[in-house]
Protein backbone atom coordinates (compact mmCIF):
# COMPACT_ATOMS: atom_id res chain seq x y z
CA UNK A 1 0.00 0.00 0.00
CA UNK A 2 2.92 2.33 0.66
CA UNK A 3 4.29 4.21 -2.33
CA UNK A 4 7.34 6.19 -3.43
CA UNK A 5 6.36 9.13 -1.24
CA UNK A 6 6.78 6.98 1.86
CA UNK A 7 10.13 5.75 0.55
CA UNK A 8 11.25 9.37 0.18
CA UNK A 9 9.87 10.30 3.61
CA UNK A 10 11.51 7.32 5.28
CA UNK A 11 14.88 8.63 4.11
CA UNK A 12 14.01 12.25 4.88
CA UNK A 13 15.62 13.85 7.94
CA UNK A 14 13.82 16.82 9.57
CA UNK A 15 16.30 19.64 9.90
CA UNK A 16 18.22 18.56 6.80
CA UNK A 17 21.85 19.59 7.21
CA UNK A 18 20.92 20.76 10.71
CA UNK A 19 19.49 17.40 11.75
CA UNK A 20 21.67 17.22 14.87
CA UNK A 21 20.53 20.69 15.92
CA UNK A 22 16.92 19.63 15.31
CA UNK A 23 17.22 16.67 17.69
CA UNK A 24 19.06 18.78 20.28
CA UNK A 25 16.31 21.39 20.23
CA UNK A 26 13.64 18.70 20.49
CA UNK A 27 15.39 17.27 23.54
CA UNK A 28 15.67 20.71 25.12
CA UNK A 29 12.00 21.46 24.58
CA UNK A 30 10.66 18.10 25.75
CA UNK A 31 13.35 16.50 27.98
CA UNK A 32 12.97 13.31 25.91
CA UNK A 33 15.84 10.85 25.53
CA UNK A 34 17.53 10.54 22.15
CA UNK A 35 15.74 7.21 21.54
CA UNK A 36 12.35 8.79 22.26
CA UNK A 37 13.17 11.71 19.95
CA UNK A 38 14.13 9.32 17.15
CA UNK A 39 10.86 7.40 17.50
CA UNK A 40 8.80 10.61 17.75
CA UNK A 41 10.41 11.86 14.53
CA UNK A 42 9.65 8.54 12.84
CA UNK A 43 6.00 8.76 13.89
CA UNK A 44 5.91 12.35 12.64
CA UNK A 45 7.08 11.18 9.20
CA UNK A 46 4.36 8.55 9.23
CA UNK A 47 1.79 11.24 9.97
CA UNK A 48 3.12 13.38 7.14
CA UNK A 49 2.75 10.43 4.79
CA UNK A 50 -0.87 9.94 5.84
CA UNK A 51 -1.62 13.53 4.81
CA UNK A 52 -0.62 12.58 1.26
CA UNK A 53 -3.20 9.80 1.01
CA UNK A 54 -6.06 11.32 3.01
CA UNK A 55 -8.84 13.36 1.47
CA UNK A 56 -9.94 14.59 4.90
CA UNK A 57 -8.32 16.75 7.55
CA UNK A 58 -6.06 14.79 9.92
CA UNK A 59 -5.06 15.47 13.51
CA UNK A 60 -1.71 14.36 14.97
CA UNK A 61 -1.07 13.16 18.50
CA UNK A 62 0.36 15.63 21.02
CA UNK A 63 3.82 14.11 20.67
CA UNK A 64 3.80 14.17 16.88
CA UNK A 65 2.49 17.73 16.99
CA UNK A 66 5.49 18.82 19.07
CA UNK A 67 7.82 17.52 16.37
CA UNK A 68 5.73 19.28 13.72
CA UNK A 69 5.88 22.59 15.61
CA UNK A 70 9.66 22.41 15.76
CA UNK A 71 10.00 21.40 12.11
CA UNK A 72 8.07 24.48 11.05
CA UNK A 73 10.78 26.66 12.61
CA UNK A 74 13.32 25.09 10.23
CA UNK A 75 11.53 26.90 7.42
CA UNK A 76 13.73 26.03 4.44
CA UNK A 77 13.80 22.36 5.33
CA UNK A 78 10.05 22.29 5.91
CA UNK A 79 8.75 24.31 2.96
CA UNK A 80 11.39 23.48 0.35
CA UNK A 81 12.83 20.06 1.17
CA UNK A 82 9.63 18.52 2.54
CA UNK A 83 6.66 20.29 0.97
CA UNK A 84 8.09 21.18 -2.43
CA UNK A 85 10.55 18.36 -3.10
CA UNK A 86 8.74 15.42 -1.50
CA UNK A 87 5.05 16.18 -0.96
CA UNK A 88 4.41 18.34 -3.99
CA UNK A 89 2.03 20.58 -2.03
CA UNK A 90 2.20 23.02 0.87
CA UNK A 91 1.13 21.34 4.10
CA UNK A 92 -0.16 24.02 6.47
CA UNK A 93 -0.54 23.68 10.21
CA UNK A 94 -3.90 25.00 11.43
CA UNK A 95 -4.40 24.88 15.23
CA UNK A 96 -7.94 24.07 16.30
CA UNK A 97 -9.65 25.90 19.19
CA UNK A 98 -10.86 23.89 22.24
CA UNK A 99 -14.45 24.62 21.23
CA UNK A 100 -13.97 22.17 18.34
CA UNK A 101 -13.11 19.27 20.65
CA UNK A 102 -15.62 16.87 19.06
CA UNK A 103 -14.32 17.65 15.58
CA UNK A 104 -10.73 17.21 16.76
CA UNK A 105 -11.54 13.85 18.34
CA UNK A 106 -13.26 12.62 15.16
CA UNK A 107 -10.33 13.72 13.03
CA UNK A 108 -7.91 12.02 15.41
CA UNK A 109 -9.82 8.73 15.34
CA UNK A 110 -9.84 8.88 11.55
CA UNK A 111 -6.06 9.46 11.63
CA UNK A 112 -5.56 6.35 13.79
CA UNK A 113 -7.76 4.33 11.45
CA UNK A 114 -5.73 5.46 8.46
CA UNK A 115 -2.52 4.68 10.35
CA UNK A 116 -3.57 1.07 10.90
CA UNK A 117 -4.83 0.77 7.32
CA UNK A 118 -1.65 1.95 5.62
CA UNK A 119 1.06 0.72 7.98
CA UNK A 120 -0.67 -2.59 8.68
CA UNK A 121 0.09 -2.51 12.40
CA UNK A 122 -1.42 -1.00 15.57
CA UNK A 123 -0.45 2.55 16.41
CA UNK A 124 2.08 2.66 19.30
CA UNK A 125 0.06 3.80 22.31
CA UNK A 126 2.92 5.77 23.86
CA UNK A 127 3.13 8.02 20.79
CA UNK A 128 -0.45 7.75 19.57
CA UNK A 129 -2.83 7.49 22.57
CA UNK A 130 -6.20 5.97 21.75
CA UNK A 131 -7.97 9.23 22.63
CA UNK A 132 -6.87 12.84 22.39
CA UNK A 133 -8.19 13.42 25.92
CA UNK A 134 -5.61 11.09 27.47
CA UNK A 135 -3.01 13.20 29.30
CA UNK A 136 0.52 12.73 28.01
CA UNK A 137 3.15 12.61 30.75
CA UNK A 138 6.26 12.07 28.71
CA UNK A 139 8.61 11.67 31.68
CA UNK A 140 6.59 8.73 33.02
CA UNK A 141 5.45 7.10 29.79
CA UNK A 142 8.44 7.59 27.53
CA UNK A 143 11.55 8.35 29.53
CA UNK A 144 13.74 5.60 30.97
CA UNK A 145 13.83 5.44 34.76
CA UNK A 146 17.64 5.73 34.81
CA UNK A 147 17.69 8.83 37.02
CA UNK A 148 15.68 7.17 39.76
CA UNK A 149 17.90 4.09 39.70
CA UNK A 150 20.93 6.38 39.92
CA UNK A 151 19.55 8.06 43.03
CA UNK A 152 18.73 4.70 44.60
CA UNK A 153 22.20 3.28 43.88
CA UNK A 154 23.85 6.43 45.21
CA UNK A 155 21.79 6.21 48.41
CA UNK A 156 22.73 2.56 48.92
CA UNK A 157 26.40 3.30 48.27
CA UNK A 158 26.32 6.20 50.74
CA UNK A 159 24.66 4.02 53.37
CA UNK A 160 27.27 1.31 52.92
CA UNK A 161 30.04 3.92 53.19
CA UNK A 162 28.52 5.30 56.41
CA UNK A 163 28.25 1.88 58.07
CA UNK A 164 31.84 1.04 57.09
CA UNK A 165 33.12 4.36 58.40
CA UNK A 166 31.37 3.97 61.75
CA UNK A 167 32.95 0.54 62.18
CA UNK A 168 36.46 1.96 61.52
CA UNK A 169 38.99 3.39 64.05
CA UNK A 170 38.47 6.97 65.29
CA UNK A 171 41.12 8.55 63.01
CA UNK A 172 39.57 6.96 59.95
CA UNK A 173 36.08 7.99 61.07
CA UNK A 174 37.23 11.64 61.39
CA UNK A 175 38.54 11.69 57.83
CA UNK A 176 35.54 9.78 56.58
CA UNK A 177 33.13 12.25 58.16
CA UNK A 178 34.33 15.02 55.86
CA UNK A 179 33.91 12.81 52.77
CA UNK A 180 30.51 11.72 54.05
CA UNK A 181 29.13 15.25 54.37
CA UNK A 182 30.55 16.34 51.02
CA UNK A 183 28.98 13.28 49.37
CA UNK A 184 25.69 13.90 51.15
CA UNK A 185 25.54 17.52 49.99
CA UNK A 186 26.40 16.47 46.42
CA UNK A 187 23.73 13.77 46.26
CA UNK A 188 21.19 16.06 47.93
CA UNK A 189 21.92 18.66 45.25
CA UNK A 190 21.34 16.11 42.49
CA UNK A 191 18.00 15.12 43.99
CA UNK A 192 16.90 18.77 44.32
CA UNK A 193 17.87 19.48 40.70
CA UNK A 194 15.87 16.46 39.58
CA UNK A 195 12.80 17.60 41.53
CA UNK A 196 13.06 21.13 40.13
CA UNK A 197 13.40 19.75 36.58
CA UNK A 198 10.36 17.51 37.03
CA UNK A 199 8.36 20.43 38.43
CA UNK A 200 9.28 22.62 35.44
CA UNK A 201 8.28 19.88 32.98
CA UNK A 202 5.00 19.36 34.82
CA UNK A 203 4.18 23.08 34.67
CA UNK A 204 5.01 23.16 30.97
CA UNK A 205 2.69 20.24 30.25
CA UNK A 206 -0.08 21.85 32.33
CA UNK A 207 0.27 25.09 30.39
CA UNK A 208 -0.05 23.19 27.11
CA UNK A 209 -3.22 21.48 28.28
CA UNK A 210 -4.73 24.74 29.54
CA UNK A 211 -3.99 26.34 26.17
CA UNK A 212 -6.30 23.90 24.40
CA UNK A 213 -3.80 22.51 21.92
CA UNK A 214 -6.01 19.43 21.52
CA UNK A 215 -5.19 18.94 17.86
CA UNK A 216 -4.00 20.56 14.69
CA UNK A 217 -5.52 20.22 11.28
CA UNK A 218 -3.36 18.47 8.76
CA UNK A 219 -4.49 17.92 5.24
CA UNK A 220 -4.62 15.40 2.47
CA UNK A 221 -3.43 15.88 -1.04
CA UNK A 222 -6.41 18.10 -1.71
CA UNK A 223 -5.46 20.29 1.27
CA UNK A 224 -9.09 20.50 2.32
CA UNK A 225 -9.42 22.81 5.29
CA UNK A 226 -5.68 23.48 5.40
CA UNK A 227 -5.09 26.21 2.93
CA UNK A 228 -3.40 25.83 -0.41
Amino acid sequence: MLDDKWLALSHFTPGGEQAELFVNKLQQQTSWSSDVCDQAIYEYKRFIYLTTVSESVLTPSTIVDQVWHLHLTFSHCYWEELCTNILGFRLHHNPSPPSERETIDNQYQYTLKLYRQYFQEPHPEAYWPTTTNKPITTDKELQPKTNYWLILCATLALSTFTITALASPYEVRTESAFVFWVSLIFIGGLIILKLVKNSANSNRNDNKKDGGTGGCGGCGSSCGGCGG
